[in-house]
């Protein structure tokens, strides 16, 4: 780049030196980037999403919060992509603004089914006395997929906190009908003793 000052070489050492630069310096090369592509005033955004993408790990690494949360707003605005969803999420979350992170990952949720962002949002509903919000949730999740180790206990402590196991129970059982093996067997046999059916 600095024999030619093509703008595509630095662009690709910017990228390049994500993985092994420190933030500090790849900060400074897209900044040495939004100034030769006519982004300056813009900045921290870029005209070019991978030079956002770089920009928002760079600021992510540096707790930069305001900065990463801008870019990543800009991002998401141009490509509904999970991960965009998560990193919102999480920022969301550092800057204690719950609304928008239950927001933003029950939009990953509703893209991925993903356990761990289930038992994310779980974890969230719990903290703020949602607790027939995160039934609801679970209600939903256990009608289309099987029950996973983590999830099932959750669901264990939700549903008898709520006063529906019973439901959870029948579900149980449902699930237990369809595959009769042992996992189900013992959510059936979990949900059971709960509920004092011995």
């Amino acid at each position: 780049y600095e024999e030619t000052q093509k703008l595509e070489y630095l662009k690709e050492s910017i990228l390049l030196s994500v993985g092994f630069e420190s933030p500090q310096i790849v900060l400074g090369y897209i900044s040495d980037f939004l100034a030769k592509n006519g982004d300056e005033s813009s900045a921290p955004i870029s005209q070019d999403m991978e030079i956002n993408k770089a920009s928002l790990d760079a600021h992510l690494k540096l707790n930069n919060i305001d900065e990463a949360l801008k870019i990543a707003k800009y991002i998401e605005s141009k490509e509904d992509e999970p991960v965009i969803h998560n990193v919102l999420g999480v920022l969301y979350l550092g800057l204690d603004q719950k609304d928008e992170a239950f927001k933003h990952f029950e939009i990953l949720y509703n893209q991925t089914r993903s356990p761990e962002i289930l038992l994310r949002l779980l974890s969230l509903y719990k903290q703020d006395g949602k607790i027939d919000k995160a039934v609801e949730l679970l209600d939903s999740h256990l009608s289309e997929y099987p029950c996973e180790e983590d999830i099932c206990f959750e669901a264990l402590l939700l549903y008898d906190k709520a006063g529906k196991i019973q439901k959870l129970q029948n579900i149980f059982q449902e699930q237990y009908n369809q595959e009769s093996n042992i996992a189900n067997a013992k959510n059936l046999i979990y949900a059971y003793t709960l509920g004092q059916k011995y």
